[in-house]
């Protein structure tokens, strides 16, 4: 089953279940998927998952901003609302890899391709790390990683 397959089963089930946030929440995620894959030249069942990916990022990202605004208010009643929407994306993103995976990755990726600095072969780890863990790593960790190994 497709990304953009599972956000739509979602969708039904938070229909039946009469969550109006959620609804309204996955509903704008297949819109903007189907606004993607139109501009792309393609049906959104066939969008790369990356692209998705990239717009439930975009959300988590407003979701968080308006997280912190109402945790500064108090609103307890929308930072709980704000949560479970948080979570249900988190859902359909990959988990990111720890600082000891990361590192096991990179250590690999230096013994295997014969690299004596990685300072030096910075560009071909980084696209390894693009193909194969696209998601999951955080930029600034790995250049500390490649500073400190």
């Amino acid at each position: 089953m497709t990304l953009f397959a599972k956000i739509k089963k979602e969708y039904l089930k938070t229909r039946k279940e009469k969550k109006e946030h959620l609804i309204w929440l996955l509903s704008s995620i297949i819109s903007e998927i189907q606004t993607v894959a139109k501009n792309n030249k393609t049906e959104a069942n066939k969008l790369d998952n990356q692209k998705i990916i990239k717009i439930i990022k975009n959300e988590l990202n407003w979701l968080n901003q308006q997280l912190e605004l109402y945790k500064k208010q108090k609103r307890t009643d929308k930072i709980n609302e704000i949560q479970e929407k948080i979570n249900l994306l988190n859902k359909y993103i990959p988990q990111p890899l720890s600082k000891e995976e990361l590192i096991k990755i990179i250590k690999n990726f230096k013994e295997k391709n014969n690299i004596k600095s990685l300072f030096n072969s910075r560009k071909e780890l980084f696209n390894y790390l693009k193909e194969n863990y696209w998601w999951q790593y955080d930029w600034k960790i790995v250049n500390d990683i490649i500073n400190n190994l």
